[in-house]
């Protein structure tokens, strides 16, 4: 074999070897670059709740008014609407989270940035055979209706999926509830 193609089959392999190289590399590259970014996690810091008082009134339904003292600890301003997409009732016990078309945001929601504003959450149930809309002046069935509802949750939260806000409400009506029936036992 002469010299000249001794050159020329080097050459070759060797622009052979180094295309391949490249291909390999920008192969890796686009795989990296393209393949799906895992989402960041809940920052469940950046916003606090406090539990302030529950309101129930009765109609043509029976609506809890849930009201927490809000604490915006971040740099910007959030708006969350009244969907109720967005609101989680916590089950008791640690069973995790359920969606509830029952509740939702009263009004929407805006938290300044570095502001506490009082925020309400809405709960509305429907009338039952144990608690009739002919019986909704009745206090005392009102009362143990609303106990048996109260024990379902175990407080809320709201998830602001485009920031990964996790907001939670926790339940702070049983300390309320019972320190009003210590009062009334002592008069």
């Amino acid at each position: 074999m002469s010299n000249w193609k001794k050159i020329f089959y080097l050459g070759a392999g060797f622009g052979v070897g180094l295309a391949l190289t490249v291909s390999l590399i920008v192969c890796v590259w686009l795989w990296y670059s393209l393949r799906p970014e895992p989402p960041k996690p809940w920052q469940t810091d950046a916003i606090t709740a406090q539990f302030s008082e529950l309101d129930v009134t009765t109609g043509d339904r029976i609506v809890a008014t849930f009201t927490y003292s809000v604490q915006s600890l971040i740099d910007r301003d959030c708006y969350f609407s009244h969907d109720n997409d967005i609101v989680f009732r916590v089950l008791p016990d640690g069973k995790g989270l359920v969606q509830d078309n029952a509740i939702k945001l009263k009004n929407g929601t805006y938290i300044p940035a570095h502001k506490r504003v009082n925020v309400s959450l809405q709960v509305t149930y429907d009338y039952d055979d144990f608690y009739s809309k002919k019986q909704r002046f009745d206090l005392e069935k009102l009362n143990t209706f609303f106990k048996r509802r109260l024990e379902e949750i175990d407080g809320f939260v709201v998830l602001d999926r485009k920031n990964r806000y996790e907001i939670r409400f926790p339940n702070g009506w049983r300390q309320g509830l019972e320190a009003r029936t210590e009062q009334r036992q002592g008069k």
